[in-house]
């Protein structure tokens, strides 16, 4: 297997024209129908809220506030980026062929990518095993999938199967929009891992299967390890303002379906267990990917500044020498990603979203 396709998950945004390479009028059509059904569901909720301010309609109206957050994110940075991810994805043509060393290295960054890929399709069941809870209890409780008004006063079938295909095409373009959006981040991580791999390897002592001669190998680490530096702080640039809001997003949706997960006690009864207990684990499963893999992009690339270090440069030439404490130097500040510059994307930020906020909130109450 060699690298993740972005073909993959831009099929996703291609058909409701979100691509960056979408150009044709015909999507600038599908991208404004996308956000007028988005913004129809979110003012139906927010009227239904309005009219009926009961502890009904806020809990409903609560546990629709965070996937209402995060789909408004991924559609901003799709639509105000959409040059800047083109820019990235035929960047990303020219990085490294996985085997361009041989063995083992091909092995390795191999596997970086088949796992970056399987996450990826687990996620994604998890996001349609989420649409299909949406869809049955829509169908077995007679209320629309999401807060809608009028539901409070009653709705006659002819209104409830009207929100019914509603509902189902807003759930369409918001599944379609987040595997397509969350896919290109993924992958473009796969790709970032894989380099900061084949940098490390370009930089050590270890034997590549390359025509590049000591100083040549040299030479081309220090420029793709630079190039590389510059590529992820133009991911960090497009994605750290919509990783941020993500965060807070989180931290709302666990601490509440957590909450109302207990609501009645503990333990929680079946009915609570099954409603809320799939939202908590996709909350975890979404915070730790994120903080895991921006874990590894600052952890990996410190490595690189140690396998330098650890060369034989000390009998090199003086000009040698000055380019590589340059080269230590760059990757002691390590490439990241970051939550809009405030702070870097690590396990620590899974530390305080998942354990520390909600036991805050538990301990309060």
């Amino acid at each position: 297997m060699g690298k993740v396709q972005f073909s993959e998950p831009l099929r996703f945004l291609i058909k409701l024209g979100f691509s960056p390479y979408q150009t044709e009028n015909s999507s600038c059509i599908k991208r404004i129908f996308c956000v007028v059904i988005f913004l129809c569901v979110v003012i139906s909720s927010c009227l239904e809220l309005s009219t009926n301010f009961n502890k009904a309609t806020i809990i409903r109206g609560c546990e629709l506030l965070s996937p209402y957050y995060q789909v408004a994110c991924r559609f901003f940075v799709l639509i105000k980026h959409k040059n800047k991810l083109k820019v990235l994805l035929e960047e990303s043509a020219h990085f490294w062929e996985l085997d361009e060393f041989g063995d083992p290295h091909d092995n390795t960054n191999t596997k970086i990518h088949k796992l970056l890929e399987k996450s990826f399709q687990m996620y994604r069941r998890l996001l349609y095993f989420s649409a299909v809870q949406y869809i049955l209890g829509a169908i077995f409780n007679e209320q629309p999938m999401t807060l809608s008004y009028g539901e409070t006063q009653g709705l006659n079938f002819k209104f409830r199967i009207l929100y019914f295909v509603f509902h189902l095409v807003y759930l369409f373009v918001i599944l379609t929009v987040v595997c397509g959006y969350d896919g290109v981040f993924f992958y473009i991580i796969a790709h970032i891992l894989s380099e900061l791999k084949m940098v490390k390897a370009a930089f050590g002592n270890s034997p590549i299967r390359t025509q590049w001669n000591s100083e040549e190998r040299f030479r081309k680490a220090t420029e793709h390890h630079r190039f590389l530096l510059k590529f992820t702080e133009s991911v960090d640039r497009v994605y750290s303002l919509m990783l941020m809001h993500q965060q807070f997003s989180f931290t709302f949706g666990l601490c509440f379906a957590s909450y109302l997960l207990i609501e009645n006690g503990m333990p929680p009864d079946f009915e609570h267990l099954v409603k809320y207990l799939p939202y908590i684990i996709l909350y975890f499963l979404q915070v730790w990917m994120y903080c895991f893999i921006g874990d590894l992009i600052s952890s990996w690339s410190l490595e690189i500044s140690d396998e330098v270090f650890y060369q034989h440069w000390l009998f090199n030439t003086s000009q040698s020498k000055l380019g590589t404490i340059i080269v230590m130097q760059r990757s002691q500040r390590p490439a990241c990603l970051t939550l809009a510059g405030f702070r870097n994307l690590d396990l620590n930020n899974f530390t305080v979203v998942c354990i520390k906020m909600p036991f805050l909130l538990f301990s309060g109450s």
